[in-house]
């Protein structure tokens, strides 16, 4: 239950605003969390994770020193190597 005392606050991670320390929830575990009084429950952070790059591999062919993205590899080795347009 939500006193009117009650600060709301913003969440850093992913930025929804309206939330509330839950202190029930601290007074029984010793842990915080932030609660949405909207829907009665937990908030649980969606944060964006920033996207893996793409993994940067040379190019197998000797006298070729170029560094590119595994998954331009291929078409590199055709055009450039093989003579394919």
């Amino acid at each position: 239950m939500i006193s009117l005392n009650v600060k709301m606050v913003k969440c850093k991670r992913c930025g929804i605003e309206d939330l509330v320390w839950d202190m029930e929830y601290n007074t029984n575990t010793g842990n915080w969390r932030l609660w949405n009084p909207s829907t009665e429950m937990p908030h649980k952070c969606e944060a964006v994770k920033p996207p893996k790059p793409e993994k940067v591999v040379p190019c197998p062919h000797y006298p070729c020193e170029k560094r590119m993205p595994k998954t331009k590899l291929q078409e590199h080795i055709k055009t450039e190597h093989l003579g394919f347009y």
